[in-house]
């Protein structure tokens, strides 16, 4: 949900920051560059993540499954594609981050949105 300036409703405001900078860079996010652009320092930002129950691994994670949900949606492409698309070393560790993330396997969130 967005609120009407454009925030994320229920979520932090550094959470919500944090992943429109790695939505930006989904690819390849570079901690040192998001926190130069949060204005932090990376220790900074660890220690606040870790206050809020979460890491910048996770955030990555978490930002490029919803990216890949999208592209499910929107695109034909498999899985294979979009899983190295958005930088994942393998299709099993995406599918294995999609499952933790989602409690589902691509494939079947895939199936049972179409």
């Amino acid at each position: 949900l967005a609120a009407p300036c454009g925030e994320v409703v229920g979520i932090d405001p550094l959470r919500a920051g944090l992943r429109a900078l790695i939505k930006a860079r989904v690819v390849e996010p570079s901690i040192a560059e998001i926190t130069r652009r949060l204005g932090m320092s990376e220790r900074t930002l660890q220690r606040q993540l870790e206050h809020l129950g979460t890491t910048f691994q996770r955030e990555v994670g978490v930002v490029r499954i919803k990216e890949a949900q999208r592209r499910m949606l929107d695109y034909d492409a498999s899985l294979t594609e979009i899983a190295f698309d958005l930088g994942f070393g393998s299709l099993q560790y995406f599918s294995t981050l999609f499952h933790r993330i989602t409690g589902e396997q691509p494939s079947v969130w895939r199936q049972s949105r179409s």
